[in-house]
């Protein structure tokens, strides 16, 4: 559905829902860095769910993320790698196709695009999400990693604690899911050692959320 980074309430359009049938699992998965030296670290999150009857008229949102590359880099030696950001100080550049391969549209859907957002960990220095033109290559930018959290401001520089989520018109933003969006995340490694995908603060991910 999201990624927490703030206290917020997630507003869905007039009409829309996410269907939930029978009896669902929810996985409400927190991670967080501890700062403290020496301490232990309390973390409390709080999630409230609207529960309503379907409508026949309901529009089901959907909710995706799409990954650039999850193997680990211990599988792998860097040079052999697609997603490893050498321990070198320099800016790094990874540039993937989002189709409806990677999707839950299929490819003679529409999609009607109401949220993007991005997640990297500390090594994060900026995050671009294209449209993808028919066949292949960038069109419109859709996202700047650049701007604030609430897509309000334009700050300069990419957070990747709290990186920003632009809301649209899911009715003027409309795309077909074959063609989709190409995402473009860059890392600066300054660390000692050699940083692929994996789950801890010390290692990297490269991953958009949307929702239409």
């Amino acid at each position: 559905i999201a990624a927490w980074q703030n206290t917020s309430d997630i507003v869905l359009p007039n009409n829309t829902a996410y269907f939930w049938e029978g009896n669902p699992t929810l996985d409400l998965n927190l991670h967080i860095r501890n700062y403290s030296p020496d301490s232990v670290l309390k973390t409390e999150v709080y999630s409230n769910v609207y529960l309503q009857p379907k409508q026949s008229t309901t529009i089901e949102m959907i909710s995706d993320l799409a990954l650039f590359y999850t193997f680990p880099l211990g599988i792998q030696p860097c040079f052999m790698n697609p997603f490893c950001i050498p321990a070198d100080g320099m800016n790094y550049t990874f540039t993937g196709d989002v189709t409806d391969q990677a999707l839950v549209a299929g490819p003679n859907d529409s999609m009607y695009i109401w949220l993007l957002a991005s997640h990297t960990h500390k090594f994060g220095v900026g995050y671009n999400i294209y449209t993808r033109n028919p066949g292949g290559g960038k069109g419109q930018q859709v996202y700047d990693g650049f701007y604030n959290f609430t897509y309000t401001a334009y700050q300069g520089y990419y957070d990747y604690e709290d990186p920003a989520v632009r809301f649209f018109d899911p009715d003027t933003f409309v795309i077909a899911a074959q063609d989709g969006f190409i995402h473009e995340a860059t890392f600066n490694n300054d660390s000692t050692v050699d940083v692929g995908f994996g789950i801890t603060t010390n290692d990297e991910m490269m991953l958009i959320f949307m929702q239409y």
